[in-house]
């Protein structure tokens, strides 16, 4: 189903934006739902360029936020949205997804949506947001310091031209061919990865990777195996896709086969991160070769989550699961840590025999294209203007990792332990047992020192005085001072 508002799509919003007539929407003008039975504040179009489904999930978090829709409440069914909004059913399902991944809104399968219990009205709006930030701190991207802006903008103009001359194109599923033959070039050059283009399948997002993964993949009853502790991102976001998850404990060389051979049932699928956080462990090459054993001899896909590789600091580059069998991994990476927010885009490798099945996929169809955005990433790997930004930035990074945690030892000797190895521009700290935990915390807000707690990265043992220091955020000429301040807070 297309959508029909001109902004849905970004490349249709590109397109509208500049040669429609002016009787169409424009980026000053609002989109109102076409009557009260659903949200009735008009959606402001902040960006045209941006995806129709963030304006939705924008405007109805905002509407619980003020209080509209109460905790528990059922917000209108997918199907008022999408005659209400003028957009497709995927738009709709993808922006209350998106609002259930950062615990908004449950989705009950069969029942429809409804407001979180944990989601308050304006009056207590602090909390939530207050836990929103540190929380979603442990998984973004790098320090915006590190992100190569100046490149670019120079690159956005070169594709602005090129869309508005001669390269308005219809969009194609899984990305744009000259996009992916520069992302399966990259990979080759930046993590030794051998993938055709065809087998490279680009999405909007890490959401749309998994929603994807799982139309190819899995089978009503099927489940999935996911890495505890493990990336509670990817977690909300599959039990906002239905998933059933079995969760599996790590050793000190990954994720673990004893746990893995001890399973009473089947998975279909196993998420495994070869470079993990916030463990700090990276998968020995005698471990991976026997998870590729246990995948084989299982019948099991392996879904490799190369997110973050780019600032694994610390340990020597080890070859992607890909490389060593790619009938039996699908990849997925982006360029969360060196571009965000500049770049939604991931991107999926697929094993051949799935790359026919994906490009019928109901998902990738309904997905949109970002032109301008794949444009420019485009023009970013080609013209090697990423990979002089990345050593740029990790030598940057490899010396505020040094003074930090120099410092920390230097100001709290033992009673503070750097576990495993830094990933994605992280380093896990263990505290002392006799530093109460939420000592740690109050400490740490108000020194301004970057740490957020691993709880949220544990579906059973949770340990207390675990904290992930994102070091890669901080101001180089005041680590020590931040640090010395942190350290005297909790004496």
């Amino acid at each position: 189903m297309q959508d029909l508002n001109p902004f849905i799509s970004s490349t249709a919003g590109l397109a509208s934006f500049q040669f429609q007539q002016p009787s169409k929407p424009t980026s000053a003008q609002v989109f109102e739902p076409k009557d009260a039975t659903s949200p009735n504040v008009a959606v402001p179009w902040i960006n045209p360029l941006e995806p129709m489904y963030k304006h939705i999930s924008r405007h109805l978090r905002t509407e619980i936020e003020r209080g509209r829709y109460k905790p528990g409440e059922k917000l209108p069914s997918v199907r008022t949205m999408v005659a209400d909004f003028g957009v497709s059913h995927p738009t709709v399902l993808r922006a209350l997804e998106e609002l259930a991944s950062i615990g908004y809104v449950k989705l009950v399968q069969g029942s429809g949506s409804y407001v979180s219990q944990r989601a308050h009205a304006s009056g207590d709006i602090q909390p939530v947001n207050v836990q929103i930030s540190q929380t979603q701190q442990s998984e973004e991207g790098t320090g915006e310091s590190l992100i190569p802006v100046a490149a670019w903008q120079r690159c956005t103009r070169v594709a602005l031209q090129e869309v508005s001359a001669t390269r308005i194109e219809t969009p194609q599923p899984g990305g744009y061919e000259s996009v992916k033959a520069a992302i399966a070039s990259y990979i080759r050059r930046s993590r030794g990865i051998v993938a055709d283009k065809s087998q490279v399948i680009i999405t909007p997002g890490i959401w749309a990777s998994l929603a994807l993964i799982n139309e190819l993949c899995l089978s009503p009853g099927d489940s999935v195996g996911v890495e505890d502790p493990g990336s509670f991102k990817k977690r909300r976001i599959l039990s906002a896709q239905g998933v059933e998850m079995i969760p599996i404990a790590l050793d000190s060389q990954g994720i673990s086969i004893d746990a893995l051979k001890s399973l009473e049932s089947s998975i279909k699928l196993l998420h495994v991160s070869p470079n993990h956080c916030p463990s700090g462990i990276t998968m020995t090459e005698t471990r991976r070769q026997s998870l590729l054993n246990w995948a084989e001899f299982h019948k099991t896909l392996l879904v490799e989550d190369d997110f973050g590789s780019e600032y694994s600091l610390g340990t020597n580059s080890q070859s992607s699961l890909f490389s060593h069998a790619d009938a039996a991994v699908i990849h997925i990476g982006g360029f969360w840590g060196s571009l965000h927010p500049l770049v939604q885009t991931n991107y999926v490798l697929l094993p051949r025999a799935l790359v026919d099945r994906a490009l019928q996929s109901a998902t990738l169809r309904d997905h949109e294209q970002n032109l301008l955005e794949q444009r420019t990433l485009e023009h970013m790997l080609n013209e090697g203007h990423l990979e002089l930004a990345l050593k740029r930035s990790k030598k940057t990074c490899m010396e505020k990792r040094v003074l930090a945690l120099s410092s920390l030892k230097q100001t709290m000797g033992t009673r503070v332990d750097i576990i495993g190895t830094s990933v994605n521009g992280k380093q896990l700290l263990r505290f002392r047992e006799d530093v109460a935990a939420r000592s740690i915390h109050t400490a740490a807000l108000r020194s301004g020192l970057p740490l957020s707690n691993t709880a949220d990265y544990f579906v059973h043992e949770q340990p207390s005085n675990d904290f992930l220091l994102s070091f890669t955020s901080m101001d180089t000429k005041r680590i020590f001072d931040t640090v010395l301040h942190f350290a005297g807070l909790i004496r």
